[in-house]
């Protein structure tokens, strides 16, 4: 998914997504890691006229809220692998994304309602095989069995 090096984008992205749904973001608080006080990372913060702070250095207590939301999304990602026997850790990206899914769709308009909405992560399902990959038509099957792993 993301890289520590791509901070930028990732909070370029969240800001985005946040403006779009009708927030407004007044102020980024983070911890005290090159990536948040790089001049890019600064320069940008200030042209968007958003507040930077971050905290003491080295004391993940003095971000407690941002540490509880991310203790509960890694321990819903965990329960989502392990409720699906089919996916190993490898997954924990798509898990993390389907999360994020779910997230915004509860508290923005930014997700639209899907069918694919009542299907569980990791659920068994048909999906149609491309055009392309069916050259050959005939009796050969049009669908192929996968994995459900979240909306894009």
């Amino acid at each position: 998914m993301y890289a520590k090096s791509n901070s930028l984008e990732t909070v370029q992205e969240v800001v985005v997504r946040i403006r779009r749904s009708g927030g407004q973001v007044g102020r980024i608080h983070s911890d005290q890691d090159k990536n948040f006080l790089a001049i890019p990372f600064r320069k940008w913060i200030l042209d968007q006229c958003i507040w930077q702070s971050t905290t003491a250095g080295d004391e993940p207590q003095s971000n407690g809220l941002a540490e509880v939301g991310v203790g509960k999304y890694k321990s819903r990602a965990r329960t989502l692998l392990a409720s699906s026997p089919a996916l190993d850790e490898s997954f924990w990206p798509y898990a993390v994304r389907h999360l994020d899914t779910l997230q915004a769709k509860q508290h923005s308009n930014l997700v639209k309602p899907s069918p694919v909405d009542k299907l569980a992560f990791g659920q068994r399902v048909y999906c149609k095989q491309r055009s392309h990959k069916n050259k050959i038509r005939g009796f050969n099957p049009i669908a192929e069995l996968s994995v459900f792993l979240g909306r894009d």
